[in-house]
């Protein structure tokens, strides 16, 4: 019975000295460094559309044990705007024994603006006609596209019977939380039959200063007609509000008379950005 104790504590002690020596062994074995990421910039600024290039150009990556891991940093993640055209930007990397590190700075999109909105008409319609306004218009964003299913339009009290004008609001926002907001006018008027059309090549645009000081908004004139034949010969006046200097939202007004006296009438909205 004593004989086989001291046989059970022996192999005991030993099973215990072995594992032991197994966990101490293993322990050395393991890869305890981890990758360090490196950039020179704080900020990097770059165009809307970058490539993984250049949203990498000065990042590296570096583990005592592999080396130089810089070919395996990727873009984990790019965060919404913390402030317009502003965005945190998230680096990862993996070395061989599958630790993860990630570092993150800023990134600024030099290029970026907010999302426009397009008119795919004058916003003037005849009273007692129907019309949808959410259909007529439209929102591009340099990031994602067109938005113009995200539109929403909001405080309006028009009265498609009644002759005036009206104040309408639109709002779109982008996948990076950026909102854009849009005051207009629509117009309701007498109706507009048999009456000279102008048709012109947009009627929402976008101006920087230095372009509204050089625009010449009869350049966007298309074409008139009346019931869809062309109107050769009409004298046209434009009544323009804008204010080059000065970042706001300006109508410019069209008229057309031909030569039995018959007068149309269309209107062009300027945004004049900062």
């Amino acid at each position: 019975m004593k004989v086989f104790r001291w046989i059970v504590i022996v192999v005991f002690v030993l099973v215990t000295g072995l594992y032991t020596a197994l966990h101490y062994v293993n322990r050395a074995r393991v890869d305890h460094t981890i990758p360090v990421i490196r950039y020179t910039a704080p900020v990097i600024e770059v165009p809307v559309n970058a490539s993984r290039e250049e949203l990498l150009g000065d990042v590296t990556a570096y583990d005592e044990k592999d080396g130089d891991l810089t070919e395996k940093i990727i873009v984990e993640k790019i965060s919404n705007f913390v402030e317009k055209g502003l965005s945190n930007i998230t680096y990862a990397v993996v070395d061989r024994d599958n630790h993860t590190v990630k570092a993150t700075r800023r990134v600024r999109y030099v290029d970026y603006h907010s999302p426009r909105f397009t008119f795919a008409q004058a916003m003037r319609f005849d009273a007692g006609s129907s019309f949808n306004v959410l259909n007529l218009l439209g929102a591009v964003d340099m990031i994602d596209g067109d938005i113009s299913g995200r539109i929403k339009l909001t405080g309006s009290d028009l009265n498609v019977s009644v002759p005036g004008i009206y104040q309408m609001q639109a709002q779109v926002t982008n996948s990076k939380g950026d909102i854009s907001y849009l005051r207009f006018n629509v117009t309701i008027t007498p109706s507009q039959r048999n009456l000279p059309a102008i048709t012109l090549s947009d009627y929402l645009i976008y101006l920087s200063p230095e372009q509204a000081r050089v625009f010449q908004p009869e350049e966007l004139v298309e074409a008139v007609t009346l019931n869809n034949l062309p109107v050769e010969d009409y004298a046209l006046s434009v009544e323009s509000y804008l204010r080059p200097e000065t970042p706001g939202t300006y109508p410019i007004y069209y008229q057309v008379t031909d030569q039995a006296g018959r007068t149309g009438s269309s209107e062009l909205v300027v945004i004049v950005e900062e």
